[in-house]
Order: C-alpha cells, then structure tokens, then sequence
C-alpha cells in the first residue's frame, strides 16, 4: 500500500492534473451565462463555450461577445484558452453532411484558433449519426490543420450509433467513441469524460 501511495504521488509531481474550467462567456444559443470573470483563479485550461456551426459547415462564434480582454488576461497569467466547438444545440449533422462541408469546418476552425488567439480546440460533440470512421478522419484532418495547437475532446460516456446506414463489423460492439478515442488517440491532448448525460 505505501508503494502504492508512493508511486501515485511521484505520478501526481511529474503529470499534475490540469483544472478545467468552462465559460460561458458568449451570447444567446451560444451558451450565454457568464458575463464576468468567473473562473477559478487555479484553472490552467479555460474552455470558450461554444461556437456553432451553419447550414454549410462553417464553425463561427458569437464575434460580438467574444471577451478578447479576458482571453488576453487568461493568457498573460499562462493559462491555454480553448474554443469549443458543439455543446447541446449545435447541428453536427451540417459539418458531416458532405466531404465539402468537413472542409470548410476544418478551414474555418483553423482560421478561429489564428483569428483570434486560441491556444487550441475542444470537442463537444452529441451527435451519433455519422460513421465513427468518419468522424475519426475528420478529427485527424483537424489536428493537422490546428498544427500544435491542443485538441481536447468532451464525450458523452455512452452514445449507441443510429445511422441507417451502419454496416455492422468490428465498430459495432463499442460505445460510440470507444473506436473514435482509439483511432485518434495521438491527435488528442486530453478526453474529458461527460458522466453526467449518460451513466457508465
């Protein structure tokens, strides 16, 4: 037992647990609670919730909310600021239609985190109707396109895929994002767990 508790606080010392804390800081449909600086001053991650995707596949934010001083002073005291993409309302189903519009998601994404500063992208999505094999290729092409930045992913614990068009084989057994997590894994900084959708 004590080599336990030995070998867990060496492993606490050299990987520290980072805390993640989300903002709501953007208006309307876009998450809309937060309207000062309610972070945790021990946050080392702040995620920006959310960004939301058009009819076409574009990825846009609420520009005229967005807390530029705010993202500077996170980032002037060394945390990383993220931008999410998703959350309850978003419509995953336009970015996924088509290989063009996984495109033009991928390109404006990449064009958000240059625009305006973000330290990488967080991944929320609740959507189960798109072949986990695609998802997991896009998921690639984003890291790519994002070069270093951080890409982190908030999946709900269990979502059963419902696309008619699924053949059954070796993805078929798993939760949704069981084969998505292990395809991606290298492309992926850090998997936040939703517990509180759907239980394990």
């Amino acid at each position: 037992m004590k080599q336990l508790l030995l070998a867990l606080a060496v492993l606490t010392l050299v990987c520290p647990v980072p805390l993640i804390q989300y903002y709501c800081g953007y208006g309307g449909d876009y998450c809309g609670q937060s309207t000062t600086d309610d972070t945790h001053t021990s946050a080392s991650i702040i995620v920006l919730a959310f960004a939301d995707i058009n009819t076409d596949g574009t990825v846009v934010v609420d520009e005229p909310n967005h807390p530029t001083a705010l993202v500077t002073k996170w980032q002037s005291q060394g945390k990383k600021v993220l931008l999410s993409i998703g959350g309850a309302n978003a419509m995953w189903a336009y970015l996924f239609a088509t290989s063009t519009s996984m495109q033009l998601g991928t390109t404006s994404i990449a064009n958000l985190v240059s625009k305006f500063n973000f330290d990488g992208i967080d991944l929320d999505i609740e959507y189960y109707n798109t072949d986990p094999t695609i998802v997991a290729s896009w998921i690639h092409t984003l890291k790519a396109a994002i070069g270093g930045k951080y890409l982190t992913i908030a999946p709900e614990c269990v979502g059963v895929y419902t696309g008619s068009t699924y053949t059954p084989g070796a993805w078929n057994s798993w939760n949704y994002w069981v084969p998505i997590i292990n395809t991606t894994i290298a492309d992926i900084d850090l998997v936040m767990v939703q517990a509180y959708n759907n239980w394990y």
